[in-house]
């Protein structure tokens, strides 16, 4: 007949392993969190600094993002939006949600 001595201290050996185990992923976790965070800001700006729109889009061809939302209140005065299939290319005319018209490349 075997003892419970040794069968409660190979538990406990395995629940502190366990616990030591989930602490160090928990802590590797938070600084995958951290360097994700960092990333994302270092992202940001470079996509705010570039000089002209980005679109991202969907898989149905949807505007997912866009760098430029603020010009992206208004119409294209001449088609579809560029980011849509069969849109026209070269200098596209815009106006604003204020009505004002501006150029742009697509």
């Amino acid at each position: 007949m075997s003892g419970g001595a040794p069968e409660s201290k190979q538990l406990l050996e395995a629940f502190e392993a366990f616990t030591a185990a989930s602490e160090q992923l928990q802590h590797r976790y938070e600084a995958l969190q951290d360097q994700l965070g960092r990333l994302r800001n270092e992202l940001e700006t470079v996509i705010e600094a570039v000089p002209f729109a980005i679109w991202v889009l969907g898989n149905e061809g949807e505007l997912r993002f866009t760098n430029r939302p603020q010009g992206m209140t208004g119409s294209f005065q001449d088609g579809v939006p560029p980011w849509e299939l069969d849109s026209p290319t070269g200098l596209r005319h815009f106006k604003d949600a204020e009505g004002r018209a501006h150029h742009h490349p697509a």
